[in-house]
């Protein structure tokens, strides 16, 4: 199943669960603090290394729904350190809706869908030869490595939290999709799933009962 099917699946299945009277619901501030490990698969994974990441995402939410807009800052290795030097800088942006599918007196599991686009840059310059990224009768120039790695995204996560508030505050343990595309230099339009691990605290408001 691609991750815009899982996307739309899970946007439905927070619908779904968030289907209740709005009005006894008010509008909180949400937002969380996560550290990330990414893993590239496939032809993704052929050609960036895996890496990690820092989030701090900000948003507002109302009942079991929350839109948050996350920032991460973070690296990739790489797997051809004369295209990219020996790292790559990450700095992303996302915009994601997330929900509560199941929420007990501790455990929970909270699903999102989103997109996110991540800027990559390398650490220096290298040498782009006409002869192997095209676009030029011959030669070579020196540039810095700029991509930038974009996709939809789905995550399911395990919760354990409190009520705070008219809200709930917790720990989550997620596993993230992102059908990820970049466009490299010599080598053209790559795409792939990006597999993430995090481990989360949240805030997000709780619906009123």
């Amino acid at each position: 199943m691609s991750v815009r099917v899982g996307v739309a699946v899970a946007v439905a299945l927070m619908v779904a669960a968030a289907a209740r009277p709005a009005a006894a619901d008010r509008v909180l501030p949400a937002g969380e603090m996560a550290g990330v490990s990414n893993h590239p698969v496939g032809a993704l994974g052929d050609e960036l290394g895996p890496g990690w990441g820092m989030r701090v995402g900000l948003g507002i939410g109302s009942g079991q729904i929350a839109l948050v807009a996350p920032l991460e800052f973070g690296s990739f290795t790489t797997e051809k350190p004369e295209r990219d030097t020996d790292g790559l800088l990450s700095i992303g942006l996302g915009l994601e809706i997330s929900g509560v599918l199941y929420q007990g007196e501790r455990i929970g599991l909270r699903a999102r869908g989103g997109y996110q686009w991540r800027w990559l840059s390398g650490d220096g310059e290298v040498i782009r030869r006409c002869h192997e990224v095209g676009g030029c009768d011959g030669g070579y120039w020196h540039e810095e490595p700029a991509y930038l790695l974009s996709g939809p995204v789905a995550g399911l996560a395990a919760t354990w939290s409190w009520p705070l508030a008219g809200a709930r505050a917790g720990f989550a343990l997620e596993a993230r999709v992102e059908r990820a595309r970049v466009e490299l230099p010599g080598t053209g339009v790559v795409a792939g799933p990006l597999v993430a691990i995090g481990l989360t605290t949240w805030l997000a408001p709780s619906a009123a009962r």
